[in-house]
């Protein structure tokens, strides 16, 4: 929309800033809104206007958010200085604070918001949020159900407690609350969530039908392809768990942990050429870590190439001399060349170490995915 110029009143002002909301034009909106305040200072709406306006942008904007979010604040402390009994003002001025990371701010401000208005739910939904990301699920669960009883169709707020419920590991409780979301409004987010409360009381074939309503939602959605092929490795379905963590891995290539559950499905099945091709993008993208060393001479015993495994078992040392397990795997990769004096070395060094109850690899056990 274009900018408005020329001597308008502030109500043709306010009218130009309101459509801009309306179409998304935040900039255009944000102009207005500062002309009006020019002409008015002192008008509350004006600021709550130009703020929602400002953070609407800062969640747009592709850099120079926290800029944005600043000055939504400002305009926010602003309309309550004009008005301090502006519950309004001090719910968004919350919300923003949420997106800033300061869940102290958010609770302080959302509850003034509620003293001030207790039938706000904005002022619930992110007090509760905020409680949720400090562990406070009691009082999450409180908000969101309050912001049910004011609202009982508002989607998220069931989404939202049954995220308090999840991490509160009160699955079948969240189970119930994202269903409820669900049938309310079908998002892919809803059912990817709760395929993962499902995931986590090993119902896998629910879990799996839940990502895959997710994938069919939104196709772009990782997290279901991550979450998915979590669910088909532990039902032990190792083909469809590698086919989706290799759609992860080509929709984030930089993300370690993606290759890191394919390699270790490969090393679990036997398939030792692709894990080790796995494990050495692993290394070379994170080349200091101890374990994805340890990962890789593992998979190299597993194939007989001892000197390759004693390279890798090395090099672990060379990081963390005192990792047992390096010295007990390596000192046994001696033993299969017939180095007896080098193995009884490096075992003995692992038993002074403290290292007991060796399994079949120095660095993998039953969970595999972690």
């Amino acid at each position: 929309m274009e900018k408005v110029e020329g001597p308008y009143t502030a109500e043709e002002l306010l009218s130009h800033g309101d459509e801009c909301v309306s179409t998304g034009d935040y900039l255009s909106a944000i102009e207005s809104y500062t002309q009006v305040i020019a002409i008015d200072p002192n008008d509350v709406e004006i600021f709550l206007k130009r703020g929602i306006a400002r953070y609407k942008l800062s969640v747009e904007a592709d850099d120079d958010t926290r800029n944005y979010y600043n000055q939504a604040i400002s305009d926010f402390t602003e309309a309550i200085r004009l008005n301090p009994k502006s519950y309004q003002a001090y719910a968004h001025r919350g919300v923003v604070y949420y997106k800033m990371g300061d869940m102290d701010k958010v609770i302080a401000d959302c509850t003034h918001a509620i003293e001030l208005d207790p039938k706000f739910v904005l002022s619930y939904s992110y007090r509760g949020r905020a409680y949720t990301i400090n562990k406070n699920y009691s009082h999450a669960i409180a908000d969101h159900t309050e912001a049910i009883t004011l609202n009982p169709d508002n989607a998220e707020a069931y989404y939202d407690r049954a995220t308090a419920y999840y991490e509160n590991k009160e699955q079948a409780k969240a189970i119930t609350d994202y269903t409820q979301a669900i049938k309310l409004s079908p998002k892919a987010a809803y059912y990817n969530c709760r395929g993962s409360a499902y995931l986590n009381g090993r119902n896998y074939n629910s879990a799996i039908a839940d990502f895959t309503q997710a994938l069919h939602i939104d196709h772009s959605l990782s997290d279901a392809y991550n979450n998915r092929g979590d669910a088909f490795a532990w039902k032990e379905d190792y083909t469809s768990a590698i086919a989706d963590y290799t759609v992860i891995i080509d929709m984030n290539p930089d993300n370690v942990d993606n290759y890191l559950k394919r390699a270790n499905i490969y090393l679990k099945t036997n398939n030792f050429d692709a894990a080790i091709a796995d494990y050495t993008v692993i290394i070379d993208m994170d080349p200091d870590n101890v374990d994805n060393y340890l990962k890789r001479a593992d998979t190299y015993f597993e194939k007989d190439n001892f000197d390759a495994a004693i390279a890798d078992y090395t090099q672990a040392i060379k990081l963390n001399p005192k990792k047992g397990a390096a010295h007990y795997y390596r000192g046994k990769a001696y033993e299969r060349k017939g180095d007896d004096n080098l193995a009884k070395v490096d075992i003995a060094q692992s038993f002074e170490l403290g290292f007991r109850n060796p399994s079949k690899w120095a660095n993998f056990d039953d969970d595999f995915l972690g």
